[in-house]
C-alpha cells in the first residue's frame, strides 16, 4: 500500500533511493521554498482573478457603484430605496459575493447567464472566457488541497529533483512549461476580466 505524498517529500518507490548528499539537500531545501513561493503566488493570482469577476458582477447589477451618492433630489430616475448605490453594492459584496456558495466557478456561471440576456454585454466577452475561468478554478483547487511533493530522477551520482503536484485522479508535472503555461492563462483571465471593467466603467 502507497502512502500518499506529503507536501516537500522527497518521493522513491519500492526498490528505489536516493542519496541525500549536500547538493540533493540544496536543491531540496531551495525547491521547497521556490514551489511553496509558487503555490502561495498562484493563489494570488486567483484571488485576483475572482475580485476582478465580483467587480464586473458589480458594475453589472450596481452602474456606478463606486461613485459617491447623489445629494440631488431631482437626478434622473432615483431608486425608490435611496440614492446610496454604493452602500447597497457593498452590502451585495457582503452577503452574496463573499458569502460561501458564491465561489468563483458559480459566480462565473452567474456571468454567463447574465451575458446570455444583455447582448451588448455578451458581445464584449472574449469566447473562451469562461472556458479560462473554469480551468483557473480547477488550478485553485488543486494548489489549495494536494501537495507539491518532488521525486529524484537521473543517475544516482546526479539526481534531480521533479516537482509535481499529486492530485486525487492525476500527477501534475511542474517543469518549465507548465508553469509558463500556467502562468499566460492566469494573465489572460486577469486581463480579460479587467478589459470588461474598463468597458463598464467608461
Amino acid at each position: 500500500m502507497n502512502l500518499p505524498p506529503y507536501d516537500s517529500w522527497i518521493r522513491i518507490g519500492a526498490g528505489e533511493s536516493v542519496s541525500i548528499d549536500a547538493d540533493v539537500h540544496k536543491e531540496w531545501t531551495d525547491k521547497t521554498a521556490a514551489f511553496r513561493q509558487i503555490r502561495g503566488s498562484v493563489l494570488a493570482a486567483v484571488f485576483e482573478i475572482e475580485y476582478s469577476l465580483d467587480r464586473v458582477l458589480q458594475e453589472v447589477f450596481f452602474p456606478g457603484h463606486d461613485s459617491p451618492p447623489s445629494s440631488d433630489p431631482t437626478s434622473a430616475s432615483p431608486s425608490k430605496l435611496g440614492n446610496d448605490t454604493r452602500a447597497r453594492s457593498s452590502l451585495f459584496d457582503d452577503l452574496f459575493l463573499k458569502s460561501a456558495p458564491f465561489g468563483l466557478s458559480r459566480k462565473a456561471r452567474i456571468l454567463k447567464e447574465i451575458a446570455r440576456h444583455v447582448q451588448p454585454l455578451s458581445d464584449r466577452i472574449p469566447n473562451d472566457l469562461f472556458e479560462c475561468l473554469g480551468k483557473v478554478n480547477d488550478i485553485r483547487s488543486k494548489f489549495a488541497h494536494y501537495p507539491i511533493s518532488f521525486v529524484p530522477g537521473g543517475a544516482v551520482d546526479r539526481q534531480a529533483l521533479q516537482a509535481r503536484l499529486s492530485c486525487k485522479n492525476e500527477e501534475i508535472i511542474l517543469d518549465e512549461s507548465y508553469l509558463s503555461d500556467l502562468s499566460a492563462l492566469l494573465s489572460k483571465a486577469k486581463s480579460d476580466l479587467d478589459q470588461l471593467i474598463r468597458y463598464l466603467t467608461t
